[in-house]
């Protein structure tokens, strides 16, 4: 991952974890003692987190170091991404959603279609026995 996709990935989760958490920029500034600036460069993706920053922000709020560091952020909300200038376009992104419209749609029907043979087979394996009972007698 590069490290542009790897910083929008990142602030995607801070912004994230600090509104859960009710904290505002002008917190994480004073809590950090930098410019408002350098909170919204980190926030918006344009500055990379080293480790020192990771560190303080894991002590100060408990934010995940590994996901700072690395940029591997689970359960990245799929609005948050479609957003951001990542190497997949979102033309790409919304034709695979169609398709995984189409596929859903189509798997209802499949699943339908089962559930009727299922009737069918079950209706045709009662009249064979009736058969098999009426032969018998």
């Amino acid at each position: 991952m590069d490290d542009k996709n790897k910083n929008n990935l990142i602030s995607c989760y801070l912004k994230d974890f600090f509104k859960e958490k009710s904290i505002s920029q002008k917190e994480i500034q004073e809590s950090l003692n930098v410019s408002q600036q350098y909170v919204s460069s980190i926030l918006n993706g344009k500055k990379s987190i080293g480790k020192k920053l990771a560190e303080k922000l894991f002590e100060l709020y408990g934010v995940d170091k590994t996901i700072l560091l690395t940029g591997e952020v689970p359960n990245i909300a799929k609005k948050e991404l479609l957003g951001k200038n990542l190497d997949v376009p979102v033309e790409f992104v919304k034709l695979l959603q169609e398709q995984q419209i189409a596929f859903n749609a189509i798997q209802t029907i499949q699943d339908r279609k089962i559930e009727i043979l299922t009737k069918n087979i079950e209706s045709l394996k009662k009249e064979l026995s009736e058969l098999k009972s009426l032969i018998n007698n």
